[in-house]
């Protein structure tokens, strides 16, 4: 198991509340995720950024969540 020195840093606020407990919400498939890869970890701890810090990040969400219907958008290396 690894430690992470620095936080994580999440752009989705309602999410950071959220994560350590069961979650029946819109967002339980985001933080089911999280939870997951924190299984990984000693140490993983999460902290809110807005999105005024985090420009790129938000545009590229933001312009992702407005593909049509089986459009995706591959962060890093391809699926398979």
């Amino acid at each position: 198991m690894a430690h992470l020195p620095s936080p994580i840093l999440l752009g989705l606020r309602v999410v950071v509340p959220l994560l350590g407990h069961i979650v029946r919400s819109p967002n339980a498939a985001i933080v089911h995720e999280i939870l997951i890869h924190c299984n990984s970890f000693i140490s993983c701890p999460f902290i809110h950024e807005h999105r005024n810090f985090n420009l790129e990040i938000h545009n590229l969400a933001k312009f992702t969540c407005n593909l049509g219907v089986g459009r995706h958008a591959w962060l890093g290396n391809p699926h398979d």
